[in-house]
């Protein structure tokens, strides 16, 4: 949906491993982004009334974030709230598109959290 690359942090990653830092402390260092993330794009998000099969908000609560030792993915949909992927681009109902991933990801200062994120690893380290 939605991908910010940062140059060289597979390499940094990598590095610090081999420094004998903790995979699961690199995935620990990504979760404040994450969670502002996940958080911004809850309230972005747009709420139906539901019906008795599938009440209001299945799409809202659906949005979650899974860590990784080189980033984060955010991501939103699943059995429960298919319809994602028609919120977020848009459907031939003329209902317009709202990337609320990317929406989200702008709200947010995107370099300085990888550097936060970054930073609190480093100090792991040292």
């Amino acid at each position: 949906m939605a991908a910010v690359r940062v140059e060289g942090l597979n390499k940094l990653v990598r590095d610090l491993q081999r420094l004998g830092v903790e995979t699961d402390d690199i995935k620990e260092a990504w979760q404040p982004l994450g969670r502002d993330i996940v958080n911004d794009a809850k309230r972005i998000v747009p709420v139906g009334p539901g019906t008795k099969k599938r009440p209001g908000g299945t799409l809202r609560n659906s949005i979650r974030t899974s860590n990784r030792k080189n980033g984060i993915i955010i991501s939103a949909g699943g059995a429960k709230a298919f319809h994602a992927w028609f919120v977020y681009r848009g459907s031939i109902h003329n209902s317009p598109p709202v990337p609320f991933i990317k929406m989200a990801m702008a709200g947010i200062d995107i370099d300085g959290e990888v550097q936060r994120a970054l930073a609190r690893i480093i100090n792991r380290v040292l």
